[in-house]
């Protein structure tokens, strides 16, 4: 059955320690109707069921959960669900320990550099828009191997593609990524754009700037 906008409600209810196999329980169809429906109520009541139930959750049993919306990702053809993943993404990692945001931020650059670029498949735009969603969420927890790891592949497939919803994806995440950026990194990124500028989409160009003028503007 769908859930609807009381749902968060209903998980408010659920004891406050359960056992790894009754939280995988609760939260399998939270995590299998999120890419299945495409309901406006009903991705809201998902969302603030996501929302009540995440601080039940043991630090395990989040991560699990994160990954179970990573692997959902892979069925999310359509922006109807971005909210809702963005709300859960948003609760769960807030239960990670740092050495877990590490380990699914690595998780998430993975899947995003396993993502053909749009011209390939219709399907990219908005997963790539939905792995944004949960690189937001964990980007405070950067370590600085990643901050490096994730500008390297973000300014490479900038200059991929030039689908909207993808780059409005790439955008998000230079917005994230950007308080992790020294004033050097800041403006070696900015530098390595404008230099590849007729090769890459205006568009691109301008939500990048965008993104990393703020940084410039609070350095010393």
């Amino acid at each position: 059955a769908s859930l609807n906008a009381s749902a968060s409600a209903a998980y408010q209810e659920f004891p406050t320690a359960m056992t790894d196999k009754q939280a995988r329980e609760a939260l399998a169809p939270l995590v299998r109707q999120i890419t299945q429906t495409s309901n406006e109520k009903v991705l809201q009541g998902i969302g603030g069921a996501l929302d009540a139930f995440a601080p039940k959750l043991t630090a395990l049993q989040a991560q699990q959960a994160f990954e179970s919306l990573l692997r959902q990702i892979r069925q999310t053809t359509d922006p109807s669900p971005l909210e809702a993943l963005s709300q859960g993404f948003q609760a769960l990692a807030t239960r990670l320990t740092d050495a877990q945001a590490e380990e699914e931020l690595g998780l998430v650059l993975e899947q995003i550099r396993g993502i053909p670029p749009s011209t390939t498949t219709v399907v990219a735009p908005h997963a790539l828009q939905a792995l944004a969603q949960a690189f937001e969420a964990l980007a405070p927890k950067l370590t600085d191997a990643q901050v490096q790891e994730a500008y390297v592949l973000m300014h490479q497939r900038i200059g991929e593609t030039t689908d909207e919803y993808e780059l409005s994806a790439l955008a998000q995440e230079f917005q994230a990524l950007a308080p992790k950026l020294n004033e050097t990194q800041t403006e070696q990124a900015l530098a390595d754009l404008l230099r590849r500028i007729d090769q890459t989409p205006l568009a691109a160009v301008a939500q990048v700037i965008g993104a990393l003028t703020p940084r410039l503007a609070q350095s010393p």
